[in-house]
């Protein structure tokens, strides 16, 4: 069984992909800020900032693939702005890239949706429509620190969804559930391409299984913002579907990171694979149906992941 790193599994893209890979894969996870619990154990911090450092950290593990979730990885409709325009952002992920290349073992790095803005729907890999923002410039640096550093790298630009890790403060489907039942409305002007982890992974394995590298667009097959998003999440979780956001007369394109249409346009996936993606109502269905499963296993599951 190949071994599969998780830089960043304290993320809702590692820990999902974490959980979904975990019977096929040697998973090992590494927390950047918090560890998490993972496999029954908590999961140790990333070595330090040194390539050095994470090179010994490497040679020790020996993973076959590693699969790096930064700050980059978190949603674009939740992420901290700051951590987006830090310039380690750009420097950590060069690093782990290099690293990744010394060691020569594959390397996946996830980037965001966000780098694109409007007016344009579902952006190729070939738009050139970037969000102008401090935040999504740097992603850029960070996507061409990597590509230089590790040529045969794969960056995936996705917007993931999913469960909270554990010891985390809510976040994606976790944080929507609880603006739900506290009946708080949701914004009705960004518009993504939310996909759901544990599909993200089975589609990263797909690309890994080829051995492809490049840049990648992974999303849904349908486009929302978040107040459609969570009237799906309402409809399969049986809650009151939110209010719609008044909006007013809008004579301007929204402005500001993930504030626009940052929509993915996976054709250049679907011809590589011949497969085709699902829709964000099914991701969210999956979440629903594996809740109900898990409540009727664990009395209080629920009410547990919603605290």
């Amino acid at each position: 069984m190949d071994t599969l790193l998780i830089a960043g599994i304290d993320t809702v893209a590692g820990s999902n992909i974490a959980n979904a890979l975990s019977n096929s894969y040697n998973v090992i996870g590494l927390s950047f800020t918090t560890p998490v619990s993972f496999a029954g154990s908590e999961t140790e911090l990333c070595p330090g900032d040194s390539e050095a450092e994470i090179s010994a950290c490497l040679q020790n593990i020996n993973p076959n693939w590693i699969l790096y979730c930064g700050p980059a990885a978190c949603s674009s409709w939740e992420v901290e702005p700051a951590q987006l325009r830090n310039p380690a952002l750009v420097e950590d992920a060069k690093l782990w890239a290099a690293a990744a290349k010394k060691a020569g073992c594959r390397f996946t790095a996830i980037s965001s949706d966000a780098i694109f803005t409007g007016p344009w729907m579902f952006h190729t890999e070939e738009s050139r429509c970037y969000c102008s923002s401090p935040e999504a410039q740097n992603l850029l640096k960070m996507e061409k620190a990597i590509s230089t550093a590790c040529p045969n790298a794969t960056i995936v630009r996705t917007h993931v969804f999913g469960w909270t890790p554990e010891k985390m403060n809510s976040q994606s489907i976790d944080q929507v559930l609880q603006k739900l039942e506290a009946g708080e409305e949701f914004p009705g002007t960004s518009y993504s391409s939310p996909i759901l982890g544990a599909q993200l992974a089975d589609i990263l394995v797909k690309l890994e299984e080829r051995k492809l590298n490049g840049t990648f667009h992974i999303g849904s097959a349908e486009r929302c913002n978040p107040q459609q998003f969570a009237a799906h999440v309402a409809l399969e979780f049986g809650l009151t579907a939110p209010g719609a956001e008044s909006l007013g007369a809008i004579s301007t394109r929204p402005a500001g990171f993930g504030q626009g249409e940052t929509s993915l346009q996976c054709t250049k996936l679907r011809k590589v694979l011949g497969i085709g993606l699902p829709l964000v109502s099914d991701g969210i269905r999956l979440l629903a149906i594996e809740r109900e499963k898990q409540a009727a296993t664990y009395p209080g599951f629920y009410s547990a992941k919603a605290a």
